[in-house]
């Protein structure tokens, strides 16, 4: 039964999807814009479209939601808390919280899939503060 609530759950989203697109541009987005999008709620604001009492998330626009391109993982750098260490933006994933990912993945060898150099405050330029790198690359 739950398999059948969330199929009909994605395909009512997929739907309002194209809805939604098509009634803002009459030549609308892409097919894979469709299809490989995603809508998550803004690790930066937490879901609120506030930074502070009275200003708006940067991240997100007050919106409290980012779309991302799909496949994606939890960004390594931050932890998925869309802040760096300095309690800014994070560089890696730029606030969302999560960093879209080009399948197959591995873990990356020379950051071990943290995201940071050994110093932990930059992060690693291998895997881009991502924690994982390609494995067509490594073959």
């Amino acid at each position: 039964m739950r398999s059948v609530v969330t199929r009909n759950k994605v395909i009512a989203e997929f739907v309002s999807k194209v809805l939604k697109a098509f009634s803002q541009n009459r030549t609308g987005p892409s097919i894979d814009d469709i299809l490989y999008t995603e809508r998550l709620k803004c690790a930066f604001c937490r879901g609120t479209g506030m930074n502070g009492k009275y200003v708006k998330c940067s991240v997100c626009g007050g919106s409290g939601h980012n779309e991302v391109r799909r496949p994606t993982l939890t960004c390594a750098y931050c932890r998925g808390n869309g802040r760096d260490m300095g309690g800014l933006t994070c560089p890696v994933c730029r606030g969302r919280g999560v960093v879209s990912v080009t399948e197959p993945v591995q873990r990356c060898p020379r950051c071990g899939g943290i995201g940071r150099n050994r110093t932990g405050r930059l992060y690693c330029l291998n895997c881009e503060g991502k924690g994982v790198v390609s494995a067509r690359d490594s073959k």
